[in-house]
């Protein structure tokens, strides 16, 4: 893997991890999905000692930003925000049991449309 390879790795590890409620991935979390997908090859292989040495120069290249959470973590965000994955209806969370989801949801569901109170 050559490091074009991995820093376009790297990059695609952290659009992955991204959701709407939370736009950044903590270097913590991040370098531990790496070394999990990817056991054979690390930042540590093109001569950088930590995993926020590499995102420096991605930040310089313009691709990902470091920034301090609200708990003085070191996080990764994209730096342009388009190229954040869009959820789609599937996946967003709903609160919902199942069963009162469908109620509300599905043109003709199968039953009563109320449920029993006990």
């Amino acid at each position: 893997m050559t490091h074009q390879d991995y820093a376009e790795f790297v990059i695609q590890t952290v659009a992955k991890n991204l959701t709407p409620t939370r736009n950044y991935i903590t270097t913590a979390a991040l370098g531990g999905l790496l070394l999990k997908t990817s056991p054979e090859v690390s930042w540590k292989t093109f001569g950088k000692r930590t995993l926020s040495a590499f995102i420096e120069d991605l930040e310089g290249a313009g691709k990902l930003s470091l920034i301090k959470t609200d708990k003085d973590a070191l996080a990764v965000t994209l730096s342009d925000t388009s190229c954040a994955p869009a959820m789609t209806a599937a996946e967003k969370p709903s609160s919902l049991r199942k069963p009162i989801w469908d109620a509300f949801v599905l043109l003709s569901p199968s039953g009563k449309r109320f449920m029993h109170r006990k």
